[in-house]
């Protein structure tokens, strides 16, 4: 009984694991400091910037040309999927928690380019990086 018992709860254990890694951030991006995300920025044509924090905090700061599309907001993925796949794409959040979950899903979207800001826009801001308010 104490075998079958052990047994269950390996199995359990090992579900709950690879459900956990099915809501891992993909590594199919490229986390760049604000400083290197600046000289990325201006020396690429044609990108996209996509800010994916929330309405109320992209109206506080944001990044010059950067769009609004809310990672919280339930059109995420519908609204990135509009977008065209073929540009390098900048995504930000505020501390970096949201951004690599964004990029997972523009990556599945077939975003080949995708380049996150390092700890977020409060490490943009507190590196005194230009912002638009």
């Amino acid at each position: 009984m104490f075998r079958v018992s052990v047994l269950f709860l390996f199995s359990f254990c090992c579900h709950e694991i690879t459900v956990a890694q099915d809501f891992l951030p993909s590594e199919k991006f490229i986390t760049l400091t604000p400083q290197k995300y600046e000289e990325k920025l201006n020396a690429t044509e044609n990108k996209l910037i996509i800010d994916v924090r929330t309405k109320g905090e992209y109206k506080k700061a944001h990044i010059k040309n950067a769009q609004n599309i809310s990672y919280l907001g339930s059109t995420f993925a519908e609204k990135a999927a509009e977008l065209d796949n073929t540009k390098p794409v900048f995504i930000y959040c505020e501390t970096a928690h949201r951004s690599p979950l964004a990029a997972r899903i523009l990556s599945n979207l077939g975003f080949k380019e995708i380049y996150d800001l390092q700890f977020g826009f409060e490490n943009w801001r507190n590196q005194n990086m230009p912002m638009e308010r």
